[in-house]
């Protein structure tokens, strides 16, 4: 089994539309969800989390290319906003953020040198001034496989 499967395998184990983390690992990968709700067919979350036991080869650059171009058939494909060489840290949004009841709503990835990565939901107002927030997000199972298996190599 994959690593997606193996965390999918560990969702299905979760109390139905009650919040819980699913954790799996794979050949040096650890993978968790932070569920507020999960169901047999997708997880409403909080953050995906994945991560490597020892650094993969390469720049956090180099990663976050590879991350970007393997989403870009994705729902919501990623682009690489900013590379941080010095501080090993690259940042991918949504490449098309989406308009909801009057706030921008995107996927935010974190990478973290070469071993670690973050999903997050981002929200955010038009207005001047207002903080964006971290919001929880849904994802269907096969959105997850595809996701994890476009992050961690």
């Amino acid at each position: 089994m994959t690593l997606a499967q193996n965390l999918l395998s560990n969702l299905g184990k979760l109390p139905a539309a009650a919040p819980g983390v699913a954790q799996a690992s794979h050949e040096g990968w650890t993978a968790t969800v932070d569920a507020v709700s999960p169901d047999a067919h997708s997880v409403l979350s909080r953050e995906i989390r994945l991560e490597r036991a020892t650094p993969g080869a390469g720049s956090v650059g180099a990663w976050a290319e590879r991350v970007a171009e393997r989403t870009a058939k994705l729902g919501d494909p990623l682009k690489v906003i900013e590379v941080d060489a010095g501080d090993e840290r690259a940042l991918l949004r949504s490449k098309a953020p989406r308009q909801r009841e009057g706030k921008i709503v995107y996927q935010e990835l974190l990478l973290t040198g070469t071993s670690q990565a973050s999903l997050t939901r981002q929200q955010a107002s038009n207005e001047p001034g207002e903080k964006r927030q971290q919001v929880p997000f849904a994802m269907t199972h096969e959105a997850l496989e595809d996701f994890v298996g476009a992050v961690a190599e």
